[in-house]
């Protein structure tokens, strides 16, 4: 845990080296590796437990690591919340404790639509406009690279990207690749995290 604890407070230095004013953050990496959602959890549980207001929204929805690691059962996630326009964002948020301003968005299950669609919607895009209003921070948990569909469409909602390659797994070339990627689709590449610790 110290390993994480360290990894998240260099990259707040380095985020207030650069000046940067990155409310809504990415995490992505090439390879589908669970130390991603390891260090988007531990960091929004960091600033919550400073005082400071997050929301963690989950996009991969080919795993359920973020709502595994709250151990949360919603009846609504962020798929049947776009789907459905009954469903309120107080529906679909998950309150982890009264005394720390953290709150979780799962994926949820997106039945027949497809992760593009879902993703460009512009009822999400309103979530997420609504959320820098109201949080601090806002943490977005995305799946592995090769598995998005469109990174234009998450990357016009978000200030910048964290990308976490593993040790001795992720290539260079695809870590270059992914740059090239961020580059074209307009997203800022705050740097990238080297970790191996998993959820």
């Amino acid at each position: 845990m110290d390993e994480i604890k360290n990894v998240i407070r260099q990259i707040n230095t380095n985020l207030q080296r650069l000046n940067q004013d990155a409310k809504s953050i990415m995490f992505a990496s090439v390879d589908d590796t669970a130390a991603q959602q390891t260090l988007l959890v531990n960091m929004g549980l960091m600033y919550g437990r400073a005082g400071e207001s997050v929301l963690i929204v989950d996009t991969d929805f080919s795993n359920t690591r973020i709502a595994s690691a709250f151990k949360l059962e919603p009846k609504s996630g962020l798929a049947e919340y776009i789907a459905d326009t009954s469903i309120t964002e107080a529906q679909m948020c998950s309150k982890l404790s009264t005394t720390m301003p953290v709150e979780v968005i799962v994926s949820g299950n997106t039945g027949n639509e497809s992760q593009s669609s879902l993703l460009n919607d512009p009822r999400f895009d309103s979530l997420l406009n609504s959320a820098k209003n109201r949080f601090d921070h806002i943490l977005i948990n995305t799946a592995s690279l090769p598995k998005i569909e469109s990174l234009e469409n998450l990357s016009r909602n978000v200030d910048g990207c964290i990308l976490v390659v593993k040790p001795d797994v992720t290539e260079k070339k695809k870590v270059f690749r992914a740059y090239q990627q961020f580059r074209q689709a307009g997203t800022p590449v705050l740097g990238y995290v080297n970790i191996n610790r998993t959820l």
